[in-house]
Formats: structure tokens, sequence, C-alpha cells
């Protein structure tokens, strides 16, 4: 036998167990459920918006304005966004974000990674009849609950912020952002 004939051999013999795969049709991918694959289509497109801070007056938050861009990915049931905050025309904070909805559990779940090296997951849950994302962080003595909620306007949409330190009784509304679709 000469050398290609045993460097035929060889292959062979190494892509042998891999044939079977190889003719093996790939799983396919299940789709994203309708009503969750719409349940933020009103976050898809670019956005521009002021932050409004609740904790003293409702006045905007010493200049801090906000720009967003939303799409859809992975089948539908995801996006991914980003978010560039301004104070006074200075960065303030740089923002990825991935919703995502987890078929298994059937939950919706926000993963924020920021300039500042932070990375938070909030957890979706269903609160009041309104579809919210909370996060629990400590503060100081206690630990405080944190919850965001995106509800559609006619012109873009609000984020609305809240927190509670009484495990969930009561709720502080913190924070609102007034976004507006850019024009196309």
């Amino acid at each position: 036998m000469n050398n290609s004939g045993r460097l035929l051999v060889i292959v062979s013999s190494l892509l042998g167990p891999l044939a079977p795969l190889a003719s093996q049709q790939p799983t396919p991918l299940p789709a994203c459920p309708a009503e969750q694959a719409q349940a933020f289509d009103f976050l898809v497109g670019r956005f521009h918006g002021t932050v409004y801070d609740l904790s003293a007056t409702d006045s905007t938050a010493a200049g801090v304005s906000a720009q967003v861009s939303a799409e859809k990915v992975v089948s539908g049931c995801a996006l991914l966004e980003r978010w560039h905050f301004q104070q006074n025309g200075a960065v303030e904070d740089e923002v990825v974000v991935i919703r995502a909805f987890d078929a298994p559990t059937h939950t919706w779940s926000y993963d924020l990674a920021n300039a500042h090296l932070n990375h938070l997951t909030w957890v979706g849950a269903v609160m009041a009849g309104s579809q919210y994302f909370v996060h629990s962080f400590p503060d100081k003595d206690k630990i405080v609950q944190a919850r965001i909620r995106w509800v559609p306007t006619a012109a873009g949409y609000s984020e609305q912020v809240s927190r509670s330190s009484d495990g969930g009784r009561t709720w502080v509304n913190t924070r609102h952002i007034n976004f507006v679709r850019d024009s196309i």
C-alpha cells in the first residue's frame, strides 16, 4: 500500500465514527410563543429620553438624558438593548442589556452589564397585573428591592422604577424616564 492509500485508511478510520452524526438532522429550534414574542414589541427601535428623579421632586435628574436602541434576537424571545446615559454632555454610563424569555420556567429576566463594571440580573414577575423586573440588594442593614416596568405611551414608552425597604409590602416611585421614538 502506498502512502496515499495509508493516509486514506487513517482518515477513514478517524472520520468513520462521525459519519452517522453528519447524516442526522439537527433538532429544530423552538418557536417563541406568540404572546411572549409580542410582549415587548413597543421597546424595539431607537429612543431618546429624559431621566426624572422622583426621590425628592418631580424634576429632571441634574441634566441626565438617555438614548436606547433595542432589537429582537434569538428567535424573537429576547431583546438586545444598548443604553447610553449623558449628564450635562458627559458620558454618565454605557449599558448593555439582554432581556429574555425562559421557556422552561415561563419567566422573563433582564441581565444588565454597565461601564461601572456591574452585572445585575433582574427577575421577571407579574405584580398587581403588570410585568415587572425585580432585583434585591443590600443597603446598610436591610435588603432593598427595586423593580422596573416599561409602559407603552403614544410617543414611545415610560420606564418606571420603584423601591421597597419592607420586603415588597410598600413601594416608592423613585425614577422614571419618558422615552420618545426617534424618527426613522
